[in-house]
């Protein structure tokens, strides 16, 4: 018997730093905006989006794009509050069978956490994801700080250490 290639061979991912919606960024500022970042998620349609830097209102603003998608992991400061830096998952292309948050601190359990030299608490969200022909593999998303290079350091180790977990792994 001839063997059948599935449709689905590949995955679409997009990591998309939306930049933090009460930054003041004049002519470029969120409300001028908002429809441009709603427009690239639709188009590429991703099975799984990283997003970084989105606060609770711009996911409000982006709820009919994201209204398919499965939200995976907590704000910084824990449930909504502070940046999301997390994963949406298509739940019709992927299934998702363990997710987490950590944050990227020595104290990784630890909500609201600091780790290192890091000017602000970072997360990284991790999902274990399965396609329909049963392959199974780990995604994550994140945001490293940008003033601690120490944290920047750390946080690679320890997600590095995170991802040792047999199987394929992808970070975003």
């Amino acid at each position: 018997g001839g063997s059948e290639v599935s449709e689905q061979t590949q995955l679409q991912f997009l990591s998309f730093n939306i930049r933090y919606g009460t930054a003041d960024d004049g002519a470029n500022s969120w409300p001028a905006r908002k429809k441009l970042v709603a427009d690239v998620i639709s188009e590429v349609s991703p099975d799984v989006l990283a997003i970084q830097e989105a606060l609770d209102f711009q996911l409000d603003d982006l709820a009919d794009v994201l209204s398919e998608y499965v939200k995976v992991g907590l704000h910084r400061g824990g449930g909504t509050k502070g940046e999301f830096s997390g994963l949406y998952v298509h739940p019709h292309r992927l299934s998702i069978f363990k997710s987490g948050t950590m944050w990227l601190s020595d104290q990784p359990d630890v909500i609201a956490s600091k780790g290192w030299d890091a000017a602000l608490p970072r997360t990284a969200i991790w999902a274990d994801l399965q396609r329909p022909d049963e392959t199974r593999f780990r995604v994550y998303g994140t945001h490293f700080d940008h003033v601690g290079e120490q944290a920047r350091l750390e946080s690679a180790r320890l997600i590095r250490k995170h991802a040792d977990c047999g199987l394929p792994v992808i970070i975003m």
